[in-house]
């Protein structure tokens, strides 16, 4: 689907992707347990930190924070963020740290602040804006950055006998 036309059954998706995600909290993290996927998933690990820095850092939909604690320990400041309360409470004993704060908060109404983010960072949420709000969240995401911040999005796309499908 695409074009104005689809925009009720995006919308509909967005409103109800929280309440999807905190029904799959506890499950969510077996999508990293794919053999098929261990050789990338450790080149990302230890190539993530080196893209993202040390200074502050804003992560959006940070899910059970997964990627989270592979960056964080080099930062001085993370506000990790997400939509489902239930995902952050995994978040937060997967990375117990002083300097990461986990928040719920809508991503397409970033929190503001005069003290922006060095960096920002997205794992497997850009695959779930629609093209129709893209701008929308681009411009609350640059807002929410220093000059020069350095942005990492990473996404997968579909694997025939690998993903989930597609419905």
């Amino acid at each position: 689907c695409a074009g104005p036309a689809c925009a009720p059954q995006w919308r509909l998706m967005q409103d109800s992707m929280p309440e999807y995600y905190a029904a799959r909290a506890k499950e969510y993290d077996a999508i990293y347990l794919k053999p098929e996927r261990q050789s990338d998933l450790r080149a990302m690990e230890t190539w993530l930190p080196t893209q993202i820095g040390s200074g502050s850092t804003l992560e959006i939909a940070c899910g059970t924070a997964y990627w989270t604690q592979f960056y964080a320990p080099h930062c001085m400041q993370v506000l990790a963020i997400d939509a489902a309360i239930e995902t952050l409470e995994i978040a937060r004993a997967r990375v117990p740290l002083t300097q990461v704060q986990f928040i719920v908060v809508d991503a397409y109404q970033l929190p503001s602040s005069p003290d922006r983010f060095d960096a920002a960072f997205a794992g497997f949420w850009w695959s779930h804006v629609p093209i129709n709000r893209q701008h929308e969240f681009l411009r609350g995401l640059h807002q929410s950055l220093q000059p020069g911040a350095q942005v990492v999005l990473i996404d997968n796309p579909y694997v025939e006998g690998s993903s989930t499908p597609i419905t």
